[in-house]
């Protein structure tokens, strides 16, 4: 008896000493529902939204400071001022469409920032910026745009038919212009007509020479192309005339073919010849291209842009397929319609 307690003690004794101790769980989100999951997805997903669009901001727009804010939001700061950012109406899109996150972003962020940038705008003086009021070059939709970003439209100038002119602050790159609209005008006291006068004060006194490079066809003539970092408001220069005519060896007015602010021509408007080469190439540039700036060839002149007096070549189009009809069909594939006549006597088989 007293040897099977010893035995029985002993048993208890290794069975403790045996066991491991608690730890935590490990892997504890397969206990999740699935509400927590998707909360947990969406918050992450939330997150990743928010850095992209601080990057988009920060390669975009250095100029500017972009932090994150609680839900679908992110917070800007430049100049003293600090704006909250929604980015919940784009949840749906960015989601159905995760490839082109960068460029969603990219897109809203560029049109919603114009009113911040308004803002900024109309806290600097205008002695601040003098210097740097310039004219930009603006077709019609591009105004539609703007004015429903900015409340109001603009201060532009019609140049011809659907192309026209507004003025802007130059920044130094990589910050792209702005524009300036009714309340920095406002807050600036001054007449509209006084900052569109000082636009073109100060592009008359911008340098021309090394804005356009000419280029040489052998017997078809010289084309002039703004260079890519020329802003094309430099058509409006009361200087680029001269200049331009001296680059191509020619008294004659100037023929402007202007399919996008990055792709602006000039050449002699009496050279047909080279004007109807160029046509059709441009023509098929500016079909469907919503950043064209002029749906026709212009004229540059002593009294400003006009039209053009041109008329285009005929343009053929080959056909896509073959006609129903082919007049040659008699021609093509004439065969036999019945069978030679057997011989008249049998054949002599050479045995």
């Amino acid at each position: 008896m007293y040897k099977t307690r010893h035995i029985t003690l002993l048993v208890m004794i290794l069975a403790a000493g045996c066991t491991e101790p608690t730890t935590p769980d490990s892997n504890t989100q397969v206990f999740r529902t699935v509400d927590a999951v998707a909360a947990a997805r969406q918050t992450q997903q939330q997150k990743t939204w928010k850095q992209s669009a601080i990057d988009v901001l920060r390669e975009e727009r250095p100029d500017i400071s972009a932090t994150p804010e609680n839900d679908l939001a992110i917070s800007l700061s430049a100049d003293g001022l600090r704006q909250r950012f929604d980015l919940s109406s784009l949840a749906a899109e960015l989601t159905a469409q995760p490839d082109q996150t960068y460029f969603i972003l990219r897109e809203h962020l560029q049109r919603q920032i114009v009113p911040f940038d308004q803002e900024r705008l109309a806290r600097m003086s205008l002695e601040s910026i003098r210097k740097r009021i310039r004219p930009m070059l603006i077709n019609g939709p591009d105004v539609q745009e703007l004015s429903t970003q900015l409340g109001a439209q603009p201060p532009i100038r019609s140049i011809f038919a659907d192309l026209y002119w507004l003025p802007v602050v130059r920044w130094e790159s990589p910050r792209p212009a702005t524009p300036i609209g009714p309340k920095a005008i406002a807050s600036w006291k001054v007449p509209a007509d006084e900052i569109n006068q000082l636009a073109l004060s100060n592009i008359a006194a911008d340098p021309v020479e090394g804005t356009f490079e000419v280029t040489s066809f052998a017997t078809f003539g010289r084309i002039g192309t703004l260079k890519a970092t020329t802003d094309p408001a430099i058509l409006l220069s009361p200087n680029f005339l001269p200049a331009a005519r001296r680059a191509l060896d020619t008294t004659d007015n100037l023929a402007l073919l202007l399919a996008s602010s990055q792709d602006v021509r000039f050449l002699p408007a009496n050279d047909k010849r080279l004007l109807d080469s160029l046509y059709p190439n441009w023509k098929n540039m500016i079909t469907n291209n919503r950043k064209a700036l002029a749906k026709q060839p212009l004229l540059l002149s002593e009294q400003g842009i006009t039209a053009l007096a041109y008329a285009a070549p005929v343009m053929l189009i080959r056909p896509s397929s073959m006609p129903t009809t082919n007049p040659m069909q008699k021609f093509m594939n004439k065969r036999p319609t019945t069978k030679p006549a057997n011989p008249a006597a049998r054949p002599y088989l050479v045995r």
